[in-house]
Parts: structure tokens; C-alpha cells; sequence
């Protein structure tokens, strides 16, 4: 049985942190390079941050009225 060759991915160009922020209870990624893979990732993240508490991690959800913050029902009071 012979194999067929794979083929080499195309370089992709080095991602490259600008900024990471939040912004509205969530995190925000601003960088240059990668690919759709990249992009992906960084829309996960940002579309986890609503969902999981900035201090431990666990579920949570954003508060309402004045600054924003994305804390579970520990970290809220």
C-alpha cells in the first residue's frame, strides 16, 4: 500500500498581539496575522468571555447597570 503525499500548509503569518481589552463584560482581541483558524479562536474566547466569571472562571453572566462585569454569583456580592 503506498501513500499519498500530504500536502504542506501555506506559512501563515505570526500572530501578533495589539491589544486585549474588555469591553461591555466581555474581552475584546485586536492582533495582526494568522488565518480563519486564528480568527476562530479569538471569536470563541471572546463569545466565552460573557459566559465564564473574570475573577475564577466559573458561569457566570454580566451585571447590569453601571460598569460591566462578567462575574459568577461568588464574585457578584
Amino acid at each position: 500500500m503506498t501513500r499519498e503525499p500530504r500536502a504542506v500548509p501555506e506559512p501563515i503569518e505570526q500572530v501578533v498581539a495589539i491589544q486585549v481589552k474588555e469591553k461591555f463584560g466581555g474581552l475584546r482581541f485586536y492582533y495582526n496575522g494568522g488565518d480563519e483558524y486564528i480568527n476562530g479562536l479569538a471569536a470563541m474566547a471572546e463569545a466565552m468571555s460573557y459566559s465564564l466569571c473574570e475573577v475564577c472562571s466559573d458561569k457566570a453572566a454580566p451585571t447590569q447597570g453601571g460598569w460591566i462585569r462578567t462575574l459568577c454569583e461568588k464574585h457578584s456580592n
